[in-house]
């Protein structure tokens, strides 16, 4: 069964990406991080990897600190690439609940 969260970002999807977007709907992207239900985070990984991933016309240090935060949680914990070649210390640990980490763990192991 497809979640809101699932349906809006297929939704957002199908635009084409830019910072203007990025900025409204930055709080509801990341508040699948704040409390992990179900694939939230990893609805969030394919819809990045789909749309702003690649996007070398948009600038990585012009996300949203919110988006920001959700990118490097997402790299640190899983090793992955979403966040390379942003400099956040401290974001990850500001923005993302600690939850995220025990909800993504179970599904992807």
């Amino acid at each position: 069964m497809a979640t809101l969260y699932t349906k809006s970002l297929d939704l957002l999807a199908r635009l084409e990406p830019s910072i203007s977007i990025l900025n409204a709907v930055s709080t509801f992207v990341q508040s699948v991080f704040v409390r992990v239900r179900g694939d939230g985070p990893l609805v969030f990984h394919d819809f990045w990897r789909r749309t702003y991933h690649r996007r070398l016309d948009i600038p990585k240090k012009e996300y949203p600190i919110l988006i920001q935060g959700c990118l490097k949680a997402w790299s640190d914990f899983c090793e992955d690439s979403l966040a390379d070649g942003m400099s956040l210390e401290s974001a990850s640990q500001n923005v993302v609940s600690s939850s995220y980490f025990y909800g993504v763990q179970s599904t992807i192991k």
